[in-house]
């Protein structure tokens, strides 16, 4: 272990130990709130997790509020909330960060929120005062000890699973130091089968053209076509495999760090850099971002997926969910 994650691992207890002394205040709230978080640093599909859930609950009858990090316009004291009915998401994209946007983008037309809250149990607050849903999800809410949740969601890779000696199902007291302070958790792990417990996968669903008036295209219409790769999330590496496995012929990939701001200026120039190809393939979390005539006279793709649980996910995890939401109370 590095020094510095050691010293990140001993001040995080030092700041669980103030809450759990009553040294600093923490929140709860009446209404149902459901953290979602991840064990690894970035990749692990939390975000999607999230809007799958979201989803599932809006198409069930039910108003979800999410709550993310606000970044840049929302300081920390300040809260913005953009409901899913109040048109396009793009336009708030500074108030609302590329997840809050791409969560907000999925989500439009049901009656459900996104606040983007730098400090978390202010989004919940917020959403409490202000909205009439009836379950709060929390994006990324493993490490903020100041918001009480009901019960957490954590994802993580079957690689770490294995390694941390996790199981897949439902666990108290995790053997990780941020998950010793929560009663009851459930941990999601990807692409396994072998462990008992709630597992997805991401599926590669179709093609979606940045610029709106191409259309879709089916997932077999890029195979063997040459394409290049412009991505900015957390976990690279595993977008451009996703990539592989649909068949596209990959010339050349570009990769920026997570929440990359990208510009008109940028976008021409790895156009010109590459004029030979004319597609484009991004992930749908840079695609709120982007715009089509910054790519012109190249076609930019939005490789679109879905996720699949396994049986375990219907059978005992999403009951949970519905009891908690519809009784606030479920004996686990």
């Amino acid at each position: 272990m590095s020094i510095i994650s050691l010293g990140y691992r001993q001040l995080t207890k030092l700041y669980r130990v103030g809450y759990q002394w009553g040294l600093l205040k923490q929140h709860q709230f009446g209404i149902p709130v459901i953290g979602v978080g991840n064990l690894e640093v970035c990749g692990t599909g939390k975000t999607s997790t999230v809007i799958d859930l979201a989803h599932k609950l809006v198409l069930n009858g039910f108003r979800p509020a999410i709550v993310v990090k606000g970044y840049r316009k929302v300081g920390r004291s300040k809260v913005f909330g953009f409901s899913s009915m109040g048109g396009d998401p793009k336009q708030w994209l500074s108030e609302l960060g590329d997840d809050g946007c791409l969560i907000a983008q999925c989500l439009c037309g049901h009656e459900a929120w996104v606040i983007a809250a730098q400090r978390k149990w202010q989004g919940v607050a917020w959403a409490e005062q202000f909205t009439n849903c009836d379950v709060v999800l929390v994006d990324d809410a493993l490490q903020h000890f100041a918001l009480l949740c009901d019960r957490m969601i954590v994802t993580t890779s079957s690689q770490a699973l294995i390694q941390g000696n996790l199981r897949g199902k439902l666990l108290r007291q995790g053997p990780t130091d941020i998950m010793e302070d929560l009663e009851w958790m459930w941990v999601c792990t990807q692409n396994t089968d072998s462990i008992e417990g709630p597992s997805w996968a991401f599926v590669p669903h179709r093609l979606k053209a940045l610029d709106l008036k191409l259309g879709s295209r089916p997932i077999d219409w890029i195979f063997g076509k040459e394409v290049q790769i412009l991505c900015g999330t957390g976990q690279p590496n595993r977008f451009v495999a996703t990539c592989r496995e649909t068949g596209m012929d990959i010339v050349h990939v570009t990769t920026v760090r997570d929440h990359y701001q990208y510009t008109q200026g940028f976008c021409q120039k790895l156009v010109k850099q590459h004029p030979q190809v004319e597609d484009w393939v991004i992930s749908s979390k840079d695609a709120v971002k982007l715009r089509p005539e910054w790519f012109y006279p190249s076609r930019v793709w939005v490789l679109e997926s879905k996720i699949t649980w396994n049986t375990y996910f219907s059978e005992q995890l999403w009951p949970w969910m519905v009891s908690l939401v519809r009784n606030k109370s479920c004996n686990l």
